[in-house]
């Protein structure tokens, strides 16, 4: 663990109402948040412990983030939370160094997509090891690890938020065709019960969800794959109206299960099924340019379930999204977005009928800006931050 800052005092946990700000160790003893999470980092893991995971039904140990094959310890950063910048667009996608996106937000990270890739240590987590997080963001690689540690850390009478995301395998079910499932069934039905959860925002929502403390997040923009689009370079007036009734499909084509759906909304697009729809090909920088010449764009999912960053792209060029409907995308509720339960569902008249309902959102500028600021980190963080329930401000 690196070392604290030498200006930096260790901080004093306040005490819980009623007692100390402590918890449970592994041993039972009561100890401090600060070095529960020590005992954490300074834990060998045990061959019972092991044997406990790989004993876990249905979840597949190394990519749950739980090593099968010797002991682990979380490498804790200094970490300090950004602020949310001006016309910063939405995203869980941390492809720049992390933390970046929307867990550069949040207290603690913990986990991101460069460890998978190799270019940081297994086990990474950014924040302050003695003061306890209020938003913690957790890679979906990691969260059955960071529900039996990091988490039993957390006091009893503290109320954290969970972000779930990352990552293209989905929650709670993990549906995504290429990997095993990640997260316990028994897991998730704990931490809808924890009292210390007030909220869980999970990118990639694949179940129906009876319970007010979950919501959905989208994947949002992927800045590797932007080319170049942003709120200051979108249209803020579109004649959406004057634009030939037809759809565009772009999407890269890529082999087995989890992408036949492409395949088959791309062969209906080649068809004479679909004599409105044209299939585009361009590149990231000319994508926007392509997608402005026409009312709709097919979005497609590719790795997860949630359709972006086409969403939030066709709505920055000003074009209508169509997607298949998924539990998670109740977010899309009021949004100039078209939801199907089939492809073979669309049909010209069905086409007309949506780009009349929703022009007004392009083609009024009032409306157009108030449909760009829920793409922006604004709009999402006022969602998350302050979370919704009174105990985020009781003192701990």
């Amino acid at each position: 663990m690196q070392a604290r800052p030498s200006h930096a005092p260790r901080q004093t946990l306040p005490k819980l109402m009623g007692g100390a700000a402590s918890v449970s160790s592994r041993g039972g003893a009561n100890v401090s948040f600060g070095e529960c999470v020590l005992q954490i980092y300074n834990h060998t893991q045990t061959p019972e412990e092991e044997r406990s995971w790989n004993r876990s039904a249905g979840v597949h140990n190394r990519s749950a983030g739980v090593p099968g094959d010797g002991p682990f310890k979380y490498n804790f950063r200094n970490w300090t939370p950004k602020a949310v910048r001006k016309d910063e667009l939405f995203s869980v996608v941390q492809t720049c160094p992390p933390p970046c996106s929307l867990a550069a937000h949040c207290d603690w990270i913990v986990g991101s997509r460069y460890e998978h890739w190799g270019r940081l240590p297994s086990f990474t987590v950014w924040g302050d090891p003695y003061t306890v997080p209020g938003t913690i963001f957790v890679n979906t690689d990691e969260l059955e690890t960071f529900s039996e540690s990091l988490l039993r850390c957390i006091p009893r009478r503290h109320g954290v938020v969970l972000i779930t995301g990352d990552n293209d395998k989905t929650t709670p079910l993990q549906t995504d065709a290429r990997y095993p499932r990640v997260l316990r069934s028994s897991t998730w039905v704990n931490w809808l019960k924890d009292e210390r959860i007030l909220h869980i925002y999970v990118e990639h929502l694949d179940a129906a969800v009876a319970s007010s403390k979950v919501s959905p997040i989208p994947t949002g923009m992927n800045q590797r794959d932007a080319g170049g689009m942003s709120l200051a370079s979108a249209p803020r007036k579109v004649r959406i109206q004057s634009l030939p009734l037809r759809a565009v499909e772009i999407g890269r084509q890529r082999g087995g299960q989890q992408f036949r759906e492409r395949q088959f909304v791309r062969d209906l697009c080649n068809s004479t099924r679909w004599p409105w729809c044209d299939v585009g090909v361009t590149t990231n920088e000319g994508f926007s340019a392509v997608v402005q010449k026409y009312p709709f764009l097919l979005c497609v999912h590719g790795g997860g379930i949630d359709p972006n960053p086409k969403v939030f792209s066709a709505i920055l060029s000003g074009a209508i999204p169509i997607m298949r409907d998924f539990p998670g995308a109740t977010m899309y509720d009021g949004w100039p977005v078209v939801r199907v339960s089939n492809w073979t569902d669309i049909n010209t008249s069905m086409l007309a009928q949506w780009r009349k309902l929703h022009a007004p959102a392009f083609e009024d500028e009032w409306l157009r800006n108030q449909t760009l600021e829920r793409l922006t980190m604004r709009h999402w963080w006022s969602k998350i931050h302050p979370p919704p329930g009174p105990r985020r401000h009781q003192s701990i």
